[in-house]
């Protein structure tokens, strides 16, 4: 992938484009853009001969010249230009494997802690009501918890579910990394997996984890989805430790919708929240295949529901 940016390089001596800092400086503004994946072409315009102003297009290998009319020009290239077309034929490459990587360092050592600080502010506008309140301690007297939840509601959920510190079971993808660091900054311990990636190694953790008296997290319908149908993890947990699952939906009045895969809700600032909490459901020991699937579809049912009868408070099926 090439560059973009537009260079209005200065005319110099004998009308030849001054091969200034600022030249140097748009460059590397260039590989900035299209490490962000803003821009998918180069175009940088200077003025060359006779103060004409002509497009200088460039990739790794090549460099054309064009007129404001559209009509490719192949002038005697200056010093400078021939200077520019080299810097530019080595830079591609090099920020192309580093930039990249770059980037996403940076956004990870300073995007969660953001996050975290604003979603506070952020959150403390909005109006929480809880149905059902009293399930939780009902389910918490028999010990470790595991709290299944729809990844749509994961920006509050996280918020919420703070005040009762565990383990979260995070995707072990690249952008999982931002979600992880976010939940460790909200006191939680992470477990890095999926049902696609380290999902074997992932479900040992979490089982170190509830035998040591841990509360669990889990995404139910995954990283991936489909969207509101649950995933057997939940239920494998239960039926390995004896450990009762303990749904909770939450519906927003007035919210943001983000275009992903499950439809993700932000509530806006001072917004009405309702968390519906269900009561917590046992499953029964040494599940086999058949025993863990029909287990699944009990609680799917039962997420399902809670997700109705939220929704339906703001005169809402559902909320997308």
């Amino acid at each position: 992938m090439s560059y973009f940016a537009r260079l209005y390089a200065l005319q110099g001596p004998k009308n030849e484009p001054k091969n200034d800092a600022r030249g140097i400086w748009s460059f590397g503004l260039l590989a900035l853009l299209k490490a962000a994946g803003k821009f998918q072409t180069c175009g940088v315009y200077a003025p060359l001969r006779g103060a004409q102003a002509v497009k200088f297009s460039f990739s790794a290998t090549s460099a054309v010249l064009t007129n404001a009319n559209g009509e490719t020009q192949y002038p005697a290239p200056s010093r400078g230009l021939q200077g520019r077309v080299l810097w530019a034929r080595i830079f591609t490459p090099i920020a192309d494997l580093i930039l990249p990587d770059l980037f996403y360092k940076i956004s990870l050592a300073v995007l969660p802690g953001l996050y975290v600080g604003l979603s506070r502010l952020w959150f403390s506008t909005c109006r929480l009501t809880i149905r059902d309140a009293q399930y939780i301690e009902e389910a918490k007297e028999q010990g470790a918890v595991i709290v299944p939840f729809w990844h749509y509601s994961i920006f509050y959920m996280f918020h919420h579910l703070q005040q009762y510190p565990g383990v979260a079971l995070v995707s072990a993808s690249r952008d999982g990394e931002y979600i992880a660091r976010i939940a460790e900054r909200l006191n939680f311990e992470t477990v890095r997996g999926s049902s696609h990636r380290q999902g074997v190694q992932a479900m040992k953790k979490l089982l170190k984890a509830m035998k040591a008296g841990r509360h669990v997290g889990i995404v139910a319908d995954g990283s991936q989805g489909p969207a509101r149908v649950m995933q057997p993890g939940a239920v494998y947990l239960a039926s390995k430790t004896g450990a009762p699952i303990f749904p909770i939906v939450w519906a927003v009045d007035r919210g943001k919708i983000f275009r992903s895969w499950d439809r993700t809700v932000l509530p806006l600032p001072f917004s009405r929240i309702v968390m519906r909490y269900g009561k917590p459901m046992n499953v029964p020991g040494g599940l086999d295949e058949q025993g863990i699937e029909e287990q699944r579809l009990l609680v799917e049912g039962k997420l399902n529901d809670l997700y109705r009868q939220v929704w339906a408070e703001f005169g809402k099926e559902r909320h997308d």
